[in-house]
C-alpha cells in the first residue's frame, strides 16, 4: 500500500510570529476507495522553518498511528479495578477515560466506535504518551484504551507490572 503525505507550514512575522502547519494523508484501499486524513495545528510564536518541518513530522507520526484497518483494542486499568470480564461500551463510557490525544489514529478509532453506538467520549485525561496513559491506569486514575499490540509492546518494555 502506498500512502501519500502532502504538507505545508508557514509563519507570519517570522521569527516569533503566529504560524501553523497542515498535512494531508491519502491512500487507496484494495477496493479502490480513497481514504484521507487531515491534520493541522497553530502556534502563537513560531518560525517558518519550524512550521514547514512540523507539517512533515506530524504527517509521519500520523502515518504510524493511521487506522488502516481493524485493530483489536485493549482496555487497561488497575488490576484490582478490572475483573478480567468483558465490559460494554456503555459501562466504559462511565469510566474515567485516559485517552490518546484528539487527532491520533487511536483516538479517532475510539471516537468513531463510541459515536456509532450513540455515546459521547469524555476524556478525564488526554495524552500523547502511551507510557503516561499506562502509568496513570496502573495508579488507578482511570481506564485507558489502546491497540492491543501497543499495550503488549509497552508492558513488556515499560517495567510496569500488569
Amino acid at each position: 500500500m502506498q500512502v501519500k503525505i502532502y504538507t505545508d507550514g508557514a509563519a507570519r512575522g517570522n521569527p516569533d510570529g503566529p504560524g501553523g502547519y497542515g498535512a494531508v494523508l491519502q491512500y487507496i484501499d484494495t477496493k479502490g476507495q480513497l481514504h484521507e486524513r487531515e491534520l493541522s495545528r497553530g502556534y502563537k510564536k513560531t518560525t517558518n522553518n519550524r512550521m514547514e518541518l512540523m507539517g512533515v513530522i506530524a504527517g509521519l507520526e500520523a502515518l504510524r498511528t493511521m487506522p488502516l484497518g481493524r485493530e483489536e483494542m485493549a482496555v487497561v486499568c488497575r488490576p484490582d479495578h478490572c475483573s478480567g470480564n468483558r465490559i460494554t461500551l456503555e459501562e466504559l463510557a462511565g469510566e474515567r477515560l485516559l485517552l490518546r490525544e484528539k487527532g491520533s489514529g487511536t483516538r479517532d478509532s475510539i471516537d468513531t466506535v463510541f459515536g456509532a453506538a450513540g455515546l459521547t467520549v469524555s476524556a478525564f485525561l488526554d495524552s500523547s504518551s502511551t507510557y503516561a496513559l499506562l502509568s496513570c491506569a496502573r495508579e488507578g486514575l482511570g481506564v485507558t484504551i489502546l491497540p492491543r499490540c501497543t499495550w503488549r509492546a509497552m508492558s513488556s518494555i515499560s517495567g510496569l507490572p500488569w
